[in-house]
């Protein structure tokens, strides 16, 4: 073999590797998963009082936003899986963390919509919100209301974020 060929091969190989790199899965599914129960991470030992607060005031804050920028969480497209704290002051043996499950998009959801996934909202079965999975903790990906105004403003659709590929994950703090 030539080099000059030997090089072009290792430039394709070169190619694929990274085509895989960016499209690779990030681990978590959306589908509700619950420590302690649905696998061999164990239960976190969360309050389910904490749990209740915590969704109780992104669902606060969502609201005294009324739809602005204020009232999203947006996570960037890019190529890792991030994983970023949401911070909630008080927020007790609760660590409430957002994490990207498609890197190639632009991820903006409410903080109404957390909550809900959080809480099981005011119209949604309990059992398949984070609260379903009791102490333990665990994750969810948000299930938007597609409905709320706020996803059908001219900044919102300027933006070009969707509103998917975010789960909620709960552990210990």
């Amino acid at each position: 073999m030539h080099a000059h060929t030997f090089i072009q091969l290792l430039a394709v190989a070169g190619t694929a590797a990274a085509a895989t790199l960016t499209r690779r899965e990030c681990g978590e599914k959306a589908d509700q998963f619950c420590f302690g129960r649905d696998g061999g991470t164990p239960s976190q030992k969360i309050d389910v009082e904490d749990l209740q607060y915590v969704a109780a005031f992104l669902r606060n804050v969502g609201k005294n936003a009324a739809g602005g920028a204020g009232a999203f969480y947006t996570m960037p497209s890019g190529v890792e899986c991030e994983e970023w704290a949401i911070e909630v002051p008080g927020a007790g043996t609760v660590l409430a963390l957002a994490k990207h499950i498609n890197p190639r998009t632009l991820s903006s959801v409410l903080l109404t919509d957390i909550a809900d996934t959080i809480d099981g909202g005011s119209n949604t079965n309990k059992a398949k919100s984070l609260l379903g999975c009791g102490t333990g903790g665990g994750w969810l990906g948000v299930a938007t209301n597609a409905t709320d105004p706020a996803y059908n403003t001219a900044t919102y659709k300027a933006s070009k974020a969707k509103p998917q590929d975010i789960i909620i994950k709960i552990v210990h703090a």
